[in-house]
């Protein structure tokens, strides 16, 4: 017996909001530890330089406390990026380009602590992630398109990136969503480690 016709567009729905799902968990892993840069101890600013304070906002302070908890290295290296940024004449949209990099690239290195985490803490990064893909369509980006998400995972990372990071612009409601979501992710981290 043919399948029903009627039954396709519940088919195409499901299939277009297991796609999105999946480019939204593609943004996370995109940003791999080979996007952090490696910075030499010797180049690590003193302890009285703060370059990072130029991003004053509450959700950015709160990703990188956290981000210093969990992995002070890490830290370190995106605070001598950072100065390094500002030398060349630096704004904060690119030191927060430069922090976004840092919190994902160590999300994806300490991934497998999350399995440590409990459920409550898995419940809130889900819940994190369709509260982000929400913003993202009501800001009608690329990302909620269907017909987009095919193009953007054919593209490398050189190309993928830079689009990526065009979604999330300084103080821009996803830009705060993105660093609050980092901030419960890196929390969740550090409770994985201490179980």
């Amino acid at each position: 017996m043919p399948v029903s016709t009627s039954s396709q567009p519940g088919l195409r729905l499901g299939l277009i909001s297991l796609i999105v799902v999946a480019a939204g968990f593609l943004l996370l892993f995109v940003f791999g530890p080979d996007r952090a840069e490696s910075i030499p101890a010797s180049e690590a600013p003193a302890p009285s330089q703060t370059p990072l304070a130029v991003l004053d906002d509450g959700a950015t302070q709160l990703a990188l406390a956290r981000l210093q908890d969990v992995s002070p290295a890490t830290y370190s290296g995106l605070e001598a990026a950072a100065v390094r940024a500002i030398a060349d004449g630096a704004d904060a949209q690119k030191l927060s380009r430069l922090t976004l990099e840092a919190l994902f690239s160590q999300f994806q290195s300490q991934a497998l602590t999350l399995r440590s985490a409990n459920s409550d803490d898995y419940q809130t990064i889900i819940a994190g992630l369709a509260t982000g893909l929400r913003s993202l369509k009501s800001n009608e980006s690329a990302w909620c398109e269907g017909t987009m998400i095919a193009d953007f995972l054919t593209q490398n990372d050189d190309e993928l990136v830079p689009a990526l990071l065009d979604e999330f612009t300084y103080m821009s409601p996803q830009y705060e969503w993105a660093m609050g979501w980092m901030a419960t992710i890196l929390t969740a981290i550090e409770t994985g480690r201490n179980i």
